[in-house]
């Protein structure tokens, strides 16, 4: 059976001019044990030592999509490594959207 709900989530990572650094992210879908939701609903990304956008940000998205059943709660795992000077990088910015198929 599909999941007629969609479920959204991007987050930025903003680099200061200049500056050089790396960033990994991991999101799940979890119940309302907070347990993972069964089967593949896990999102993984790692980015940095790559041109920015223009604005000096990266941005992340992903969307899940037939999920089962049972999604109470969504955690956000993310970390950065500064390349240069402390504080190079930062995340900022998470949301998630659900909306209806």
């Amino acid at each position: 059976m599909n999941n007629y709900f969609v479920c959204l989530f991007f987050e930025r990572f903003g680099i200061e001019k200049g500056g050089s650094g790396t960033f990994d992210m991991k999101v799940t879908l979890l119940d309302s044990n907070k347990k993972d939701l069964p089967g593949n609903n896990v999102f993984l990304a790692r980015g940095g030592k790559v041109a920015p956008s223009d604005d000096g940000c990266w941005f992340v998205a992903h969307t899940f999509d037939n999920y089962p059943p049972g999604l109470r709660f969504i955690r956000f795992e993310d970390s950065i490594q500064s390349l240069g000077h402390p504080y190079d990088i930062k995340a900022f910015g998470a949301k998630v959207k659900i909306t209806k198929r």
